[in-house]
């Protein structure tokens, strides 16, 4: 269906403002006189269609916030959006079998330098031009990566992000359903690497809850993700504020936490990880949306500065949880210090499939079944 530009300027109102707005009263922090504005626009589809069944989670933004890849898996396409003129550039079949095929269920897709694509798929990785062609298979073997268990390997590609020159790979190996988290570092293209043990990767499987019936089996797992930012890989989870920092040269690694005052640093309230009925379920997933949920960090080139945003969904005094969110956005600077910490009172939700560009902070939103994205214009 043919869609023309479309630009909706919306208006929060918070308080005595008439922008979106938030609040806090240390002196120190820079966000705290921040107001925002928000205008939605639309992507001209032309005469094509955007399959936004899955949304955007098969989407990736290349380095240049100049194009958004969208992998459509039911048929096999990868879609080009032009970010600059907000129109559908191009639609390209893939194979999903032989030599250039993705494999089955694929999983996530990351935009790489020089119009390569990685694509993560079960046991069928690889990196791909925008053409389809399969250049590199990226297979990981316990007989190549030092303390890869053989128990492992079939995991190994958990997270799997490959590095934007092709150089190296990080991936965070482990089970969906139980068991401790490792990090695995490996090199292009001989794929020889090592595994590790990174203490706050233990944290997060105590928050993993699990029900198992006839019927089939749920489970909570928390969010963990790596992001390669200003030059390192940044591994962060959604259970605490800690991040670990990767230089993808040297391979060392540091670990930075943040002296947080609006937020606690972590969740701390423990759940019961193995229950017996939906109800247990849904009690200890009470527990968890409770506590502060951190997400990945943002990278705001035009600023030189990080963003991230948290949320926690609060309780009556019975306990039970009220409706909406309250979300807050974090600031940091190039050196990952905290620079800024502020509760969003006018927005009820945390921003969907977020990145920066050109200083604004884009986010995916659908609109009667059109691609569109909420453009928040922040005022520090």
């Amino acid at each position: 269906m043919k869609k023309l530009l479309l630009i909706l300027s919306l208006v929060f109102l918070a308080g005595c403002g008439e922008k979106g707005s938030s609040e806090n009263t240390n002196p120190d922090n820079f966000l705290e006189d921040l107001t925002y504005s928000v205008d939605t626009v639309l992507v001209d589809s032309g005469d094509d269609l955007i399959n936004l069944r899955n949304g955007l989670n098969f989407g990736t933004v290349n380095s240049q916030k100049s194009k958004l890849y969208i992998f459509d898996r039911t048929n096999q396409i990868l879609q080009t959006i032009d970010l600059d003129r907000l129109q559908l550039e191009e639609s390209t079949q893939f194979e999903k079998e032989g030599p250039n095929g993705t494999g089955q269920y694929v999983s996530s897709i990351q935009s790489l330098s020089d119009e390569r694509l990685l694509i993560v798929s079960y046991q069928n990785n690889g990196i791909f031009s925008l053409k389809g062609e399969k250049e590199v298979s990226i297979k990981l073997e316990s007989s190549k990566i030092d303390s890869l268990t053989v128990e492992l390997e079939p995991n190994a590609a958990q997270n799997l992000l490959v590095t934007q020159n092709r150089e190296k790979i990080f991936a965070i190996p482990g089970t969906f359903w139980e068991g401790e988290r490792r990090f695995l570092i490996a090199k292009i293209p001989d794929l020889s690497g090592r595994v590790i043990r990174l203490p706050e990767l233990d944290q997060i499987s105590k928050f993993t809850i699990l029900y198992h019936s006839n019927e089939g089996s749920t489970a909570y797992l928390p969010e963990i993700g790596l992001s390669e930012i200003d030059g390192n890989v940044i591994l962060w989870n959604s259970v605490t504020s800690s991040i670990y920092i990767i230089d993808p040269q040297t391979e060392s690694i540091s670990e930075k936490s943040f002296p947080h005052k609006l937020v606690p640093a972590k969740k701390e309230e423990a759940v019961q990880q193995k229950v017996n009925s939906m109800e247990e379920f849904q009690t200890e997933m009470g527990k968890v949306s409770s506590q502060i949920h951190f997400n990945e960090l943002l990278w705001d080139d035009s600023r030189e500065q990080y963003f991230r945003f948290g949320n926690i969904k609060p309780t009556d005094n019975g306990g039970a949880s009220s409706r909406g969110l309250d979300i807050f956005l974090f600031a940091y600077d190039r050196n990952l210090n905290l620079i800024g910490e502020q509760k969003m009172v006018s927005l009820n939700y945390v921003p969907d499939f977020p990145f920066f560009k050109d200083g604004k902070l884009y986010s995916y939103v659908n609109v009667e079944d059109e691609l569109g994205f909420a453009v928040f214009t922040f005022d520090f």
